[in-house]
Parts: structure tokens; sequence; C-alpha cells
């Protein structure tokens, strides 16, 4: 299952966004004490390859109402639910109380590695940093995104992604899950 927690989520792209009810009816209906199982059964929605998602936030503002806590139940029901096997939660770059918690409630955490230029400068400043504060965090790897060599200096790599260019962004998921060779033998153990 894929959810995002970022400020402006770009899923939307990728994952079809029919205007059904959105990840806040699910992070509403944990502080309602309903039955949160049902709720996600419900909502979540799928793709031919079976990666699960929710809608989008219906407002980008939604997000900011959100905290730490309400994000530590969110993944709390979802585990609680077995509606998945794993649950991949895409964050924002900032290193601010909700990515920190989420990465407190993680098994693994993935830090995907730009192709290049400031990007890639902050996210080296990123790892360094990240390294020290985690630096009994295990499960941590790298992964390439648009063809960049994943940086392996403070952990290992899963691959990369290549370049999609010319890609339908809502074929983007389906030639990745089809074709593209990534480690994940690693993130399952």
């Amino acid at each position: 299952m894929y959810v995002s927690f970022e400020q402006i989520p770009s899923y939307g792209g990728y994952f079809s966004q029919n205007g059904g009810k959105d990840i806040g009816e699910i992070i509403s209906g944990i502080a309602q004490k309903i039955n949160i199982s049902l709720k996600i059964q419900s909502t979540v929605q799928g793709t031919e390859n079976g990666v699960m998602y929710f809608q989008e936030f219906s407002s980008i503002f939604d997000m900011n109402d959100v905290g730490e806590d309400e994000i530590e139940a969110f993944i709390n029901a979802v585990a609680e639910s077995a509606t998945c096997d794993f649950l991949i939660v895409d964050m924002s770059s900032a290193f601010d109380d909700k990515t920190r918690r989420i990465i407190e409630l993680a098994d693994r955490v993935v830090i995907v590695y730009p192709n290049g230029g400031l990007s890639a400068y902050k996210t080296d400043k990123f790892m360094e940093q990240f390294s020290v504060i985690y630096e009994d965090k295990h499960g941590v790897f790298t992964l390439g995104n648009f063809g960049a060599a994943a940086n392996d200096r403070y952990y290992p790599s899963l691959g990369e992604i290549p370049q999609l260019s010319g890609y339908p962004a809502d074929k983007v998921i389906d030639h990745i899950c089809r074709n593209v060779c990534i480690n994940t033998d690693n993130l399952i153990r």
C-alpha cells in the first residue's frame, strides 16, 4: 500500500484520482473510533499491478491539520487492519516532526537519491545528518531516481529507477513494476 504524507503530493499523476473518499476519511475515522479496518477496506483503491492507495487529501491544507500522533495512529490502524503486506509512506523532504515520527515507526527507510544538481547536494547533506541522528537505525537504503546511481556512502543501494521520459504519467508505475529491477530482497528480510 502506498500512502503520501507530502505537503503537496504528486501521486495523483500516477494513480487515478476519481474524487472518492480520501485519506482524510481514514484519519478522521480513527479519531471518531469507528471500525477503521472496514473504513480502510471501503476507501482503499488499487492498480492492476496490485498497488493499493488512497485518494489524495481533497485540499493541500488538510495535511497541515494532521499531527504526528494522527500519523502514528493511521500507520498502526493500517498495520492492524491486515489490508496489505507492506506500507510505503512517501514524505516531503522537510525533516520536521512528522517526518521524524514516520522514520521512527518505520521498519525500513528508503532515501531516494536524485540525479545530480542541488537536489543531490541537499540529499547528501540530509543523509549525512540522518546517519548521525539515526546511527543505530537498521534497514536504511538508498534508491537512485531518474537514472541516478544511488549514493551508497552511508547506506546500501537498492538500485536505480531509470529516466522514463516519454512515458505517460499513468503508465510509469506499471512500467516500473514490470521492467525495473530493484533489489527488494533487502527490504523484505
